[in-house]
């Protein structure tokens, strides 16, 4: 099974204001930005000009499952990584003892599922339709 480690995800507590910040100043490329149901929050996704890596920016309203006390520097939101076969992955996974924490999520630009680490550190698997 071959896993290619795609962006990164952080949580933002104003995604205005992280957009802004990024790339205003640090000259990142504005991707879009969505809602997204499963975690009742919006997402912006940035791009590094300089070497192609994605930053993911997220924020979850109070009424997200995944929303919690928001700790300053220490939000490091997911780690992402593509997968060509989203289901085969998660069998793969299963079979390791690495259930998923989410629900596959289908979208029309993409699908995706969160497994854990051993730490507790959500991984996403990322599918790009083809």
């Amino acid at each position: 099974m071959k896993f290619m480690f795609s962006f990164t995800g952080i949580r933002v507590q104003d995604l205005d204001r992280s957009i802004r910040f990024y790339t205003e100043v640090l000259g990142m490329k504005f991707l879009g930005r969505s809602e997204i149901p499963f975690t009742k929050g919006e997402t912006a996704g940035l791009q590094s000009e300089s070497t192609g890596h994605v930053l993911t920016l997220n924020w979850y309203s109070d009424r997200s499952p995944v929303a919690g006390p928001f700790k300053k520097g220490d939000e490091l939101d997911y780690l992402t990584f593509e997968v060509r076969n989203l289901d085969k992955a998660l069998k793969y996974l299963k079979k390791r003892g690495h259930e998923p924490v989410s629900d596959v999520a289908e979208e029309p630009d993409a699908n995706w599922a969160y497994i854990e680490d051993p730490d507790g550190n959500w991984i996403q698997l990322f599918e790009l339709p083809r």
